[in-house]
């Protein structure tokens, strides 16, 4: 109902305009799939066909979050957060594969060192 609501809100006060911009009618898709899977799937769950559909339609749902997309560009302080963001995440992907390479190593070692030694054993 949220999103329907914020659809009504938009075309009231951009009625000239809100038909000419592409994101307006792709709300209005998602917004649509999202009605018809949570208010008319959900009674029609106990036929074995829209069982096989609606694992597909909530996959659509997702793309919800590109509707997120769009506000990126309205704001220059979020687009920088967002690209600091991904190149710490990819610092930390670097980090955690030394990580786990260093791991490995040691594991090899030490399997080495203790594994086959017999004062170790038990």
């Amino acid at each position: 109902l949220a999103f329907l609501a914020e659809l009504a809100c938009r075309v009231y006060w951009e009625w000239e305009l809100w038909p000419y911009k592409a994101w307006n009618w792709f709300d209005v898709v998602i917004t649509l799939l999202a009605m018809v899977d949570v208010w008319v799937l959900s009674f029609l769950t106990k036929s074995s066909n829209v069982i096989q559909v609606m694992p597909a339609l909530r996959v659509i749902r997702l793309i919800r979050i590109v509707r997120m997309l769009k506000f990126i560009h309205y704001s220059q302080e979020l687009y920088v957060t967002i690209r600091s963001f991904l190149f710490t995440c990819r610092t930390l992907w670097s980090f955690v594969l030394v990580l786990l390479l260093a791991t490995f190593v040691y594991s090899i070692f030490l399997v080495k060192i203790i594994g086959h030694n017999g004062e170790f054993s038990g």
